[in-house]
């Protein structure tokens, strides 16, 4: 196999676990890839990569565990619709149907209420802890869900948001993104003027500010959503009044 066929496969490969349809595949092969095959000779490729949306599904035990991992986190706040979303986000391969049975069995009393009930405390935990990971994750289940059209006798725009950004042209938008000029993020990277990404998710001089005021303060980091809460209030005013007096 040559080189070009590899990446061509990679590429089937991914637009496969984005939920895309085959003709949404080949269309977007053609637009962003310049590959240009018709749907039944895609559907022969995706046979010989054992690409199947109802077969060489993940073991159920499989699914089972990673269920009810996220039920002990911001996916208790999930029907069985995102949920499903959010398992084929992982990369796993089920139906809707085993995700239903799964999440009724794993936790019935919640799920039967779950459109009526979710506490403020549960929606601090989303955005309190781990929120880049949970965001990520988010955000890919996002771009794979698909819009509906709408039903207010409204003309919008509806599809998977991937493939509307990947292929403007298809909902007759123009695409406003411009080339990247390698050699100008090279100099970026030579001269390490970026702002890499750490654990630290705020300025590093306000971190530091704040972890001596709790230190001065004697002041415990929080470890739920509460807590966190209660630390914010306790230490606005602390940084306030320390940078008013800088001025």
């Amino acid at each position: 196999m040559s080189e070009e066929q590899e990446q061509e496969n990679d590429r089937i490969t991914y637009l496969f676990n984005q939920g895309l349809t085959h003709a949404e595949i080949a269309t977007c092969l053609a637009i962003t890839d310049n590959v240009h095959i018709s749907v039944r000779h895609l559907k022969r490729r995706l046979a010989r990569l054992q690409l199947y949306r109802r077969r060489n599904l993940t073991d159920p035990e499989v699914v089972f565990n990673y269920i009810a991992d996220q039920l002990r986190g911001p996916g208790r706040l999930h029907g069985y619709r995102m949920m499903t979303e959010r398992c084929r986000a992982a990369g796993l391969r089920v139906t809707r149907n085993l995700v239903y049975a799964v999440q009724s069995v794993l936790d019935p009393e919640d799920f039967s209420v779950f459109c009526v009930r979710m506490t403020m405390a549960q929606f601090m935990d989303l955005v309190s802890f781990k929120e880049e990971e949970e965001l990520d994750t988010v955000v890919r289940m996002w771009n794979t869900h698909r819009i509906r059209p709408s039903g207010n006798g409204r003309d919008l725009y509806h599809g998977k948001p991937f493939l509307m950004y990947h292929a403007p042209e298809l909902y007759q938008a123009r695409d406003y993104l411009h080339p990247v000029d390698y050699e100008r993020l090279d100099i970026i990277l030579e001269e390490d003027i970026c702002l890499w990404k750490t654990d630290i998710t705020c300025d590093s001089d306000l971190y530091e500010l704040c972890v001596l005021t709790m230190e001065e303060h004697n002041l415990e980091p929080g470890h739920n959503a509460i807590e966190v809460t209660r630390l914010y209030r306790q230490l606005r005013p602390l940084i306030r009044a320390q940078l008013s007096e800088t001025d």
